[in-house]
């Protein structure tokens, strides 16, 4: 038998392999807060979440806890302590006479004076020349006597939105059970 003619073109060769897929880029680092270093082998810095809670808008702060029990006071009114501002006054015709404090406070407060008043086991209490407090047992009437007066102008030495009495004049609070 005859033999085949020579191929005039060679066999065709099998398709080049596909190269591989591309793999993912390596996850960049987190962004740091610190300059970058010089050395570029060095593994960067992570990054430090401060605060570790987001900032609170303004005015939307959470309630304050309940404060201590304090006591509980009615404003009377401002009453004369002593007929006249000149008059030197003796501490055994005060009309609120138990002084809470040896000298002036320069903290004083209505509240201070309520707390110290509730814990002396005091009826009612005055506050006079802005950082003094006083108190009394029985009933705040007798505080009275000496008639209202509408000099009550100096701010507590604690509190400049407070009234605590004034020259001669006492601010004028019963305290409640």
């Amino acid at each position: 038998p005859p033999s085949p003619p020579p191929p005039s073109h060679p066999p065709p060769s099998p398709p080049p392999p596909s190269p591989p897929p591309p793999s993912p880029p390596p996850p960049s680092p987190p962004p740091s807060s610190f300059p970058p270093s010089p050395d570029s082998s060095q593994t960067p810095l992570p990054v430090i979440n401060w605060p570790p809670r987001r900032p609170r808008p303004f005015g939307a702060l959470p309630p304050p806890p309940p404060p201590p029990e304090q006591a509980m006071a009615r404003y009377v009114g401002c009453y004369l302590e002593i007929p006249s501002p000149w008059q030197q006054a003796n501490p055994a015709d005060r009309l609120v006479p138990y002084r809470l404090f040896d000298a002036p406070d320069p903290d004083l407060t209505i509240e201070k004076c309520a707390n110290l008043a509730r814990a002396g086991g005091f009826q009612y209490f005055s506050l006079s020349w802005g950082n003094q407090c006083w108190a009394g047992y029985g009933d705040w009437r007798a505080a009275t006597a000496r008639g209202q007066s509408f000099s009550c102008s100096f701010t507590c030495s604690g509190n400049i939105l407070q009234i605590c009495g004034g020259v001669a004049t006492n601010s004028l609070y019963e305290l409640l059970l």
